[in-house]
């Protein structure tokens, strides 16, 4: 069974996600960041998370846990990394939400590692991971590889090292035929 941890100051928040979720995933519940801290050591799926009005930072540690983040706000904001739904949310469109988070980050296991239960190639484990990190980044900057490897906080040319021993293509930059300074080739 998936598990959901819900962090959100407002009782009746809390209560009415309960009665959503209480059915098809095992529940933590917890009205603060510091009593939500605790509860990360448990395997979860989901952490649905009622994001703070003021805008201030979220803990490094929920941050770091490798847990997709669903925040849940009450006005307009952005944050990095994370999906927002904004209070007050239809039960229909929270419960496919949800749903949609944790299929997009699937996992062996609750804690984003490997089932360990039969033997695994460690290599083989780290190369994996690494190659979608470096997809990831790359797609997020349009493939522009100094851009990737300022996201990745490393170099260009240590990038495109690891691309290589990893086996990326880079991607091929799309040129707009529009462009009045590109100069057809004669053939």
């Amino acid at each position: 069974m998936k598990r959901l941890l819900i962090i959100d100051p407002n009782e009746r928040v809390r209560e009415s996600l309960r009665a959503i979720f209480e059915s098809g995933y095992a529940l933590s519940i917890a009205s603060s960041l510091e009593e939500g801290k605790k509860l990360l050591a448990e395997p979860t799926d989901l952490l649905l998370l009622g994001l703070p009005p003021t805008g201030e930072p979220l803990p490094s540690e929920l941050l770091a846990s490798c847990i997709p983040v669903l925040g849940l706000a009450d006005s307009p904001m952005s944050i990095d990394g994370i999906e927002i739904v904004f209070k007050p949310f239809d039960v229909e469109e929270i419960r496919a939400r949800v749903a949609q988070t944790i299929q997009a980050n699937p996992r062996g296991s609750s804690t984003g590692l490997p089932d360990l239960g039969s033997p695994i190639n460690l290599e083989q484990a780290v190369n994996d991971f690494e190659r979608s990190l470096i997809v990831q980044a790359l797609e997020k900057c349009e493939g522009i590889q100094t851009r990737a490897a300022g996201q990745l906080g490393t170099t260009r040319r240590i990038l495109r090292y690891r691309m290589d021993k990893l086996g990326i293509a880079p991607s091929a930059r799309k040129q707009s035929p529009a462009n009045p300074c590109q100069i057809p080739l004669a053939e």
